[in-house]
This record gives structure tokens, sequence and C-alpha cells, in this order.
């Protein structure tokens, strides 16, 4: 199956990062887990092309995605590394649809993910072995992935909805305002 929505950037051949034992993982919360599948539906949404009934992340790779954050992906350890049968078998889907959505998400800059390798002693010799893939997830907000911002909201606290002045009987209101909570000798009626 072939993907026109790629760039030839991201068709370029690149040497992928091994490691041995464990690479840190970037923690998740849930608010961040939530950018990350608005921003898939967002980039589906704008990448989308004539004659496709989505855009280049099909429903069976939305399911891919989702098994990977919400079933997987350790929240405070940053850790995902499932193999793909599980993954298949958590997305109710079959093993090359796991392989394809991973490359897909990688290519819409949503995860990335690196060979894990291990040493075990074996008949008198150490011996190197591969392990499962390790997945790492992009935070889509720039300040989400260091450590001080890990687990703010973009949001600023408390309401929108605080700026009220009252002027007199005639009402007048400025600022942002919900009417259901301004007094009645406010409102202009």
């Amino acid at each position: 199956m072939r993907f026109d929505h790629r760039p030839d950037a991201a068709c370029e051949s690149r040497r992928r990062e091994k490691l041995f034992r464990e690479k840190r993982g970037i923690p998740l919360d849930r608010e961040a887990k939530v950018r990350i599948m608005a921003y898939a539906k967002g980039y589906n949404a704008k990448h989308r092309r004539e004659g496709q009934h989505q855009g280049p992340i099909t429903w069976g790779f939305f399911r891919v995605l989702k098994a990977l954050l919400w079933e997987f992906h350790n929240p405070k350890t940053g850790y995902c590394f499932p193999g793909y049968e599980t993954i298949a078998e958590k997305a109710q889907c079959c093993r090359d649809t796991v392989y394809e959505a991973i490359k897909v998400l990688e290519e819409c800059g949503i995860l990335d993910w690196v060979h894990r390798f291990d040493k075990i002693f074996i008949q008198g010799s150490w011996q190197v072995i591969r392990t499962s893939n390790a997945n790492l997830f992009r935070d889509p907000l720039p300040c989400g992935n260091t450590v001080e911002n890990r687990n703010r909201s973009e949001n600023p606290p408390g309401t929108l909805h605080t700026q009220v002045e009252c002027f007199g009987t005639v009402g007048k209101l400025t600022g942002s305002v919900d009417l259901r909570t301004v007094p009645r000798d406010c409102r202009d009626e």
C-alpha cells in the first residue's frame, strides 16, 4: 500500500537510533494524551485528499494510536514498548496494520521509535538480542515536553467569565460575561 501524503523529506531513509537497556521515556498526563489524539485528528483533516474517506490516518491506525496511548503507555515513566502482536490484539486489527500505522504515525510527527537491544550471557559468552521497539510520543504543545511544564495545562487558571463591572441601574457590562451569572439589576434589558 503506497501513501501519497508523505513529503519527499520523509521518504529518505535515515539511520534509526539503537540503544541498550532502557531509554528514558516521555511521561504524559491525560491532557497530553488528549492533545496527541486531537493533533492526529487535525492532521488527518488537513491532509485529507479528494477520494479519501479520511485522511492518511485510517480508523485502524486510530485504534492502534489509542491502544498505544491509553493501554500501553505508562504515564509516570513514559515507557511504551509492546510487541506488534500485543498491539494488534488490543487494537483488534492484524499485525500488518500495526506496522503500517506506526510508520504513518511517525511520518505525521506523532510518535518516534527506537530499536531496543539487550545483552544476555549464553554458554559462556555474551550475546546481543533484539527486544521490542520503544515508542516515544511527541506532545504537540511546545512547552509540554519540559520538566517544569509537563503537568501544566495550556489554559490559564480561573474562569473566563470573571470580569464584570456594574454601573448603576442602567446596567452597563464590560468584559466577557455569562449573563446567567450577572445580577438582574446590572443587565441591559
